[in-house]
């Protein structure tokens, strides 16, 4: 464990009704709010400067469920499974297009001048390289060895030599991939937990496969010129209230320290220095120098 300055930047929860996850884009915080279906743009005082999508329906600008984004330069990526849809905004709030996509989006991150989604489908691929309209233009990232798909449980992030990193959430594991497509890096935490086993119960009407618990979900994971850092929540009724590890690995992949957060947070995104986590109603800006 490492003892390092935590800076609290902003404490925000004016203007959020439920929100899911937080991203950190130059000074300004973008916000998922689960009750909203809208994302909220706030800028370095706290104050809320923009909302972006138009509600829940199936119009222009609207959706069905959010489960990610992507601010890119003036763009603004909203991924919709329930619609299998990817709509295009400014960060003002206007909206511009979208696409829709043969499976259901659940994860969406930069690749290049292009997007990459990580789907749920019949493809064995986790990755789908598209570019703006939506065409695919590649398929990648193997999961053979995962066919019950709990890879697909994970999350994005930057990298600033490398197109993106991804960390499952149920393993003790992240991946680095380049622009090609190609994983060139494998992150093996210390705490060495596998994908779990599912399990099959037989119930009337047919089966029912199920996840067991783990011990440690990783909910957040970014890369600066120093290496990455991986945000891991323990997973127990007294995770609330224990204080979740900031874990930082090397460029070579070797784990160099941990960082203990001041909260424990459901998700977490990680920006060089600066962290944001969602904790409740409340979304917390941290800078870790």
């Amino acid at each position: 464990m490492r003892e390092i300055s935590i800076d609290e930047q902003l404490r925000l929860h004016r203007g959020l009704l439920n929100p899911l996850l937080a991203k950190i884009e130059g000074e300004d915080v973008f916000i998922l709010d689960g009750g909203s279906q809208t994302i909220k743009r706030f800028d370095k005082t706290g104050a809320l400067i923009a909302e972006i999508g138009n509600g829940v329906g199936n119009g222009p600008g609207e959706v069905r469920k959010i489960t990610d984004f992507l601010v890119r330069d003036d763009r603004i990526w909203v991924v919709d499974p329930r619609a299998r849809t990817v709509s295009a905004f400014r960060q003002d709030g206007t909206y511009l297009s979208r696409f829709r996509t043969d499976h259901r989006p659940m994860r969406i991150g930069p690749m290049g001048d292009d997007l990459v989604l990580m789907q749920i489908g019949p493809d064995p691929s986790l990755f789908y390289q598209v570019d703006s309209t939506g065409t695919v233009l590649k398929t990648f990232g193997d999961i053979g060895d995962d066919p019950t798909g709990m890879t697909l449980y994970g999350t994005f992030g930057r990298h600033p030599h490398a197109a993106f990193t991804y960390a499952p959430a149920l393993a003790s594991i992240a991946y680095v991939y380049d622009e090609q497509g190609k994983r060139i890096q494998t992150i093996e935490f210390p705490d060495g937990y596998d994908l779990p086993s599912p399990q099959r119960r037989e119930e009337d009407g047919g089966a029912r496969v199920s996840i067991p618990e783990v011990p440690v979900e990783t909910q957040g994971v970014g890369a600066s010129d120093r290496g990455v850092s991986v945000y891991s929540v323990a997973n127990h009724e007294q995770a609330r209230e224990t204080p979740a590890l900031l874990d930082r690995y090397g460029a070579d992949g070797s784990y160099n320290y941990s960082v203990a957060l001041p909260h424990s947070f459901s998700k977490v995104h990680v920006q060089g220095t600066r962290v944001a986590g969602v904790r409740d109603t409340t979304v917390f800006v941290y800078n870790l120098d």
